[in-house]
């Protein structure tokens, strides 16, 4: 996948950039999130809305989101199996979580079967 699909030698990095956001009360300490901004993927960018569910408490933040895009707006190849017999579909959807610890100083971010600690370092442990 990633050399076949995302060809991460060429294309390394994925990248959001948020240029506005909504957010709505939902509760006590529990926000609906709108991101609106452009995603970069295999070297293409476009607009993507994100939305999420924030809880905010006295020291820390989590957020709990999701986002689907097509492949193919992205010059994604779609994978195939048994031949070219199976393919998968176009559609990916993606969720997160992260969450940001007011006395540690660091952000984290959960994606299944791994978590990656932007600040103050990056590292990713599974």
């Amino acid at each position: 996948m990633k050399q076949d699909i995302l060809e991460t030698a060429e294309y390394p990095e994925i990248i959001y950039e948020c240029s506005n956001l909504a957010a709505t009360k939902a509760g006590e300490g529990q926000y609906s999130v709108t991101l609106n901004g452009n995603l970069t993927v295999h070297g293409v960018t476009h607009s993507q809305i994100v939305t999420a569910r924030v809880a905010v408490t006295e020291d820390s933040l989590r957020a709990f989101g999701k986002f689907s895009l097509l492949q193919t707006d992205y010059d994604l190849k779609l994978a195939s199996v048994a031949g070219g017999a199976l393919k998968v579909k176009d559609e990916l959807k993606f969720s997160f979580i992260s969450w940001l610890e007011g006395k540690s100083n660091s952000m984290c971010l959960a994606i299944p079967g791994q978590v990656i600690e932007l600040f103050p370092t990056s590292r990713i442990s599974r």
